[in-house]
């Protein structure tokens, strides 16, 4: 009975020795069970926030627009003479050299022969004008010749040797021979007249045959070819375009409020395309009067074209620069309206403190702190800032690239 009582006892120690250990391992595992749950419990009280440092920057106060580059000097060519083309002599994209090109040639035959008939019509008033040269000079002998046969007859009536008829006949005589000079000069000199009318027609003839052939007004590249061989050309309609491409002027339409604040000469405009700046330019050109139905006003900046990216039609980028400084800045995305003003977060080392200031000039993404306790070298958030408030707990980030 006694050996009974103690294998009895043996197994009871034993089931207890057993639901001891397993009850110890489970409240182990329990234990460690409940640590991460309250670190994560823990994490989720400091706010991931990403930082920024305030630094002094260089900002400026601009406005921006879309512009057009364009040739300051080009030429709409058409013939200037009304006719049939023969030749139109370049292509599109051909250099050519101002007075030295030939561009476009004009049927010549009907020019050729106008010069011929006005030639011809010079030569027949020359002809007449001396043929009246000779007319008055026989005149002129039939008047000294007269005038003496009068002399004598007024001497002899006084001498009683011839009768006063015979001297009136004689004076007649003598004033048809001056009336007949008078009409002699004016002949000779309606004959001059109409030999210099013809000689200027000889003229206009000749530089109308010249006229048949245009040359290049103007040196550059020839961008537009608007007519071809045989078609009809008339002065005022443009056959070809010409574009100077060494000088360039960027045009650009501003809002009319800032009209007052363009000065010619002086304002600066910043000029480039697709994220590269080419320089500042001063305004060349600012139109006299604002737009009435866009309200709009355009400015112009002349600048040397490359032949590659400053070229007449590209799309330029213009920002109007009216004031630089240096200031402290932070990152425009800190800055958040809160409690009826601008704020934003500095980092105190784990802790988040909610600064009021007031700002000036943005730029660049970047904002001036004209008031506030805001220094250089203070880190602002800029990601997470909407979930913080003053004295929040925060854990730095690294911003995405």
């Amino acid at each position: 009975m006694k050996s009974k009582s103690a294998g009895r006892l043996a197994l009871i120690l034993i089931a207890l020795v057993v639901i001891g250990y397993f009850a110890y391992g489970r409240m182990g595992k329990l234990k460690q069970a409940r640590k991460p749950a309250e670190n994560a419990q823990t994490a989720v009280r400091a706010i991931p926030v990403v930082l920024a440092e305030v630094q002094v920057r260089k900002l400026e106060e601009t406005v921006s627009a879309k512009g057009t580059l364009e040739a300051r000097n080009f030429a709409l060519v058409s013939p200037r003479i009304p006719g049939v083309l023969e030749e139109v002599a370049v292509r599109e994209g051909d250099d050519v050299k101002a007075g030295e090109t030939a561009l476009l040639r004009t049927d010549r035959l009907k020019l050729e022969k106008a010069v011929e008939i006005a030639r011809q019509n010079h030569k027949v008033a020359t002809c007449a004008r001396q043929e009246k040269e000779a007319y008055l000079e026989k005149i002129e002998v039939e008047l000294r010749k007269a005038k003496a046969d009068y002399d004598r007859y007024k001497s002899l009536l006084e001498e009683k040797v011839v009768t006063r008829n015979a001297y009136e006949l004689m004076e007649t005589s003598y004033d048809k021979a001056r009336a007949s000079q008078g009409h002699a000069a004016s002949l000779l000199q309606l004959a001059r007249e109409e030999e210099t009318k013809a000689a200027s027609a000889v003229g206009i003839a000749e530089k109308d045959l010249k006229d048949a052939t245009v040359l290049a007004p103007i040196s550059g590249k020839v961008s537009r070819r608007m007519a071809e061989p045989g078609e009809m050309g008339a002065p005022g309609i443009p056959a070809l375009r010409i574009d100077d491409l060494t000088a360039i002027e960027a045009s650009a339409y501003l809002p009319g409020q800032y009209y007052e604040r363009i000065t010619k000469g002086e304002t600066r405009i910043r000029l480039g395309a697709n994220g590269q700046w080419w320089g500042e330019y001063a305004v060349s050109y600012k139109s006299p009067t604002v737009d009435p139905t866009l309200r709009t006003f355009e400015i112009k900046c002349d600048l040397a074209g490359d032949g590659a990216r400053i070229v007449p039609g590209a799309l330029v980028d213009a920002v109007a620069i009216f004031s630089q400084r240096e200031a402290v800045a932070v990152p425009s995305e800190s800055v958040q309206r809160r409690a009826g003003g601008l704020a934003l977060f500095i980092a105190d080392g784990q802790i988040a403190r909610m600064k009021m200031i007031q700002t000036g000039l943005e730029s660049d993404g970047w904002i001036e702190v004209t008031g506030g306790e805001i220094k250089a070298g203070d880190r602002v958030a800029v990601k997470g800032q909407f979930l913080l408030n003053d004295g929040s707990v925060i854990t730095e980030q690294k911003a995405r690239e």
